[in-house]
């Protein structure tokens, strides 16, 4: 799994380890709308994120908001 400031992930919180995802303050996530990677810590990121994985865990494809 790649680390930098917290567990890189791409826009929908995949980690490059299938089947594994990152969220809220530990990911590193890729950011669509300034185009590079960033981190959170707040709780609107957290619960954002958390519905995000869930999400996409299920086969979805919601990007990060």
């Amino acid at each position: 799994m790649e680390l930098r400031k917290g567990i890189v992930t791409d826009q929908y919180l995949r980690t490059n380890v299938p089947d594994i995802y990152a969220a809220g303050d530990v990911a590193d996530f890729f950011d669509v709308h300034v185009e590079k990677h960033n981190t959170m810590g707040t709780w609107d990121n957290a619960l954002s994120h958390g519905r995000t994985a869930g999400i996409n865990m299920v086969g979805g494809e919601e990007c990060v908001p």
